[in-house]
């Protein structure tokens, strides 16, 4: 579930900045911004999309998949020996 809290918008010199309530913080020096075109949403990221996959190939390859899961299924059956063509007649 996502979290909202109201925080401030100030000037900083020539640039605009957000002070970032406790439990918001980073862990990177440097972060990306993103607006959305359509609604306006602006979100701060440490890593855009690439994070997401790093999650997804890390749980992946801490998943333990039986060896037969899924063997039944008719697309993992092997396929019938010989060629598609083996049979064709000019």
């Amino acid at each position: 579930m996502a979290i909202t809290k109201k925080t401030k918008v100030f000037k900083s010199g020539n640039s605009w900045a957000v002070r970032l309530p406790s439990g918001f913080s980073f862990t990177a020096e440097t972060v990306y911004i993103t607006r959305d075109d359509a609604t306006g949403a602006v979100t701060i990221t440490e890593q855009p999309h690439a994070s997401a996959w790093d999650a997804f190939f890390k749980l992946r390859d801490e998943t333990l998949v039986p060896a037969d899961y899924m063997a039944d299924r008719p697309l993992n059956q092997p396929t019938v020996p010989g060629g598609i063509f083996d049979d064709w007649k000019e």
